[in-house]
């Protein structure tokens, strides 16, 4: 059998052909689960269920004259369904016995909806429906300016966006999928549209030279905020706090990555990698302190 991830073990038995199934289901059990069961074709083979209170992910197939899955969650069961639909998908099966678990608790995928096209709410649906087939939890969208952020007013609307209600909505299905939405924001470097600006421009670790250097490189120097400037810790609070009410997740990824520029401008002669650690102690501070959140991450730092 061809399966995405492999499973930890499978215990070799007589190949047998398996186009659908029909699932009994025990009392209680998970709507999310039930749901899922609705994408299996129907066919005349039994599924049963034994699901425990735990929170870990792994469950047992087990082949014989009827199906039975165990496992110790919801999240297990969940998963072991997905297993059986690719087993379905394959036509056959040529196992007695089916053992898996994760090898790491998230497992995720970080997508671009900045440069270039932000996909549509069906589109990124079918990307967490794809996401729970193949058992990944964990869905990141990164974002710079494709949010109706006030700060970004004028842009978001030519460049495209996702709406609060959309990202709501996503993060909801996600829910129903066992994937966790993760809000990710650009909060350091990668701000050149909203440095570019009149209002802001004044923020820019750098000062703009736009008719010496082309629009990329431009755009790749031009968008590290001024960490000194008292200012620029109260917009990017701003952008965090517009940005996370859609989130049921306690993660929030600030990304603060290639801030090629500091020390190069108005810090000119400053340490970049005290300038850089001070400025993400301070968002560190502000929604950790408080048990806002439990983790902030960082995407990679090159303070």
């Amino acid at each position: 059998m061809y399966l995405i991830p492999e499973v930890k073990s499978a215990k070799a038995g007589q190949r047998k052909e398996l186009k659908g199934c029909t699932f009994s289901f025990p009392q209680g059990i998970d709507e999310r689960i039930k749901r899922l069961c609705e994408k299996v074709p129907q066919g005349d083979m039994i599924v049963t269920f034994e699901i425990g209170n735990g929170i870990g992910e792994e469950y047992k197939i087990t082949f014989s004259d009827k199906i039975e899955i165990k496992a110790s969650s919801s999240k297990g069961a969940f998963y072991a369904v997905q297993t059986l639909r690719q087993i379905i998908k394959n036509g056959y099966y040529d196992v007695e016995e089916i053992e898996d678990a994760p090898d790491f608790e998230n497992r995720g995928f970080y997508y671009d909806i900045t440069r270039g096209r932000v996909q549509t709410l069906d589109t990124l649906k079918a990307l967490v429906d794809n996401m729970a087939y193949y058992k990944l939890n964990m869905l990141q969208l990164y974002v710079e300016h494709t949010f109706p952020f006030k700060e970004y007013d004028g842009i978001y609307q030519k460049m495209g966006y996702m709406t609060a209600e959309e990202t709501i909505e996503l993060d909801k299905y996600c829910q129903e999928n066992f994937v966790e939405l993760v809000p990710s924001l650009s909060c350091f470097g990668h701000l050149y549209e909203l440095l570019s600006t009149e209002k802001y421009k004044h923020l820019c670790e750098l000062t703009n030279d736009e008719h010496k250097t082309h629009f990329w490189q431009r755009r790749m120097a031009h968008h590290t905020i001024n960490p000194s400037d008292p200012e620029s810790i109260e917009v990017i609070k701003s952008l965090i706090d517009q940005y996370m009410p859609c989130f049921t997740s306690n993660y929030f990824n600030i990304c603060c990555d290639e801030t090629f520029d500091l020390g190069k401008g108005k810090n000119q002669g400053k340490d970049p990698s005290q300038l850089y650690t001070a400025f993400v102690k301070q968002i560190v501070d502000q929604y950790c302190a408080d048990d806002r959140l439990d983790m902030l991450m960082l995407s990679h730092s090159d303070g």
